[in-house]
């Protein structure tokens, strides 16, 4: 049986998922293309939470495609036995073709995967293994960013993209509009920026209510506006009671309570190329929620630019 690494997604990828949902840029994970050849600081912060804290969730958003040539029938048994909901196998002729993730790995380490592990770039073995970072450089992807914003604050980023996947980070959304985007959830990944770490930033924000008077500008760059005046008023007013509860040092994992859906996210979403589709499908259409249809025609748009 010969086994061929079709395509990956890079690690950086991770990286950036991680960062966001920590909010931690500010030690690492700013990367201007996609790429394996990630910091020493940023593979031991993927290893710390992959082997050492089990938040393999972030592991989600790498992929992988193997080809399958020259297999018998008990080696096809073998290979979709060890599908466990992560894989994804097709066919093309006589080539099977099997799409997976890092997680899967993690989760199947008591069985002998080094058929499959031997085929992957060295960092990625490296990982699974658990082991301390070297400096051996994988081959380069260099997968440059694409980028596309719209006028609500919306900001969509191609992380990376393959036939059958893409990594996308999602800036400026609103929480109500998250929750919509994550009930997508037919094999993905999602990693949303935490709101614990959210509301750090609103602490030293200046006032945004000032004599009755609302500063827009601070409101707008903290939430999504809608263009009434009476709702956007009422935004405002929530963004002002959650700044006074947040400068009132109540635990942050209590005070998220009272944030509002208007309040802007931030994350990393994978999707499988046929479940993407899907979402444009359904969420371009007029009678799908404003904001969505907004950000579908961003992803329509950056998706597009790479074919």
């Amino acid at each position: 049986m010969k086994i061929k690494l079709v395509n990956y997604t890079p690690l950086s990828v991770a990286v950036v998922a991680g960062r966001s949902a920590w909010n931690s840029f500010h030690k690492g994970g700013k990367y201007k293309y996609t790429t394996d050849n990630i910091t020493e600081t940023d593979y031991n912060f993927l290893n710390r939470l992959f082997n050492k804290f089990k938040h393999v969730s972030v592991s989600e958003h790498i992929f992988y495609e193997f080809e399958f040539n020259d297999y018998d029938e008990n080696d096809l048994i073998e290979i979709l036995s060890l599908n466990d909901g992560y894989f994804l196998p097709t066919f093309k002729g006589h080539k099977l073709r099997i799409v997976t993730n890092l997680r899967w790995f993690f989760e199947n380490k008591d069985k002998n995967l080094d058929f499959l592990i031997n085929q992957l770039p060295f960092n990625h073995q490296n990982l699974i293994k658990g082991n301390n970072y070297s400096n051996k450089k994988n081959l380069e992807n260099g997968f440059e960013y694409k980028i596309a914003e719209n006028k609500l604050g919306h900001k969509v980023i191609l992380l990376y993209k393959a036939d059958n996947w893409v990594n996308l980070r999602i800036k400026g959304i609103s929480r109500g509009l998250s929750l919509e985007l994550n009930r997508h959830d037919d094999f993905r990944a999602i990693t949303q920026k935490s709101s614990r770490y959210t509301l750090k930033e609103l602490r030293n924000e200046k006032n945004i209510i000032n004599d009755n008077n609302i500063d827009f500008d601070i409101v707008k760059k903290y939430c999504v506006l809608t263009n009434y005046v009476m709702v956007d008023t009422q935004i405002a007013f929530g963004l002002n009671n959650l700044q006074k509860l947040v400068q009132q040092n109540i635990a942050n994992d209590v005070t998220k309570y009272a944030m509002i859906e208007a309040y802007r996210t931030e994350g990393v979403w994978s999707f499988y190329k046929r479940s993407l589709d899907n979402l444009l499908k359904l969420r371009l259409s007029k009678d799908a929620l404003w904001e969505f249809q907004e950000l579908a025609k961003l992803i329509q748009e950056i998706v597009n630019k790479t074919i």
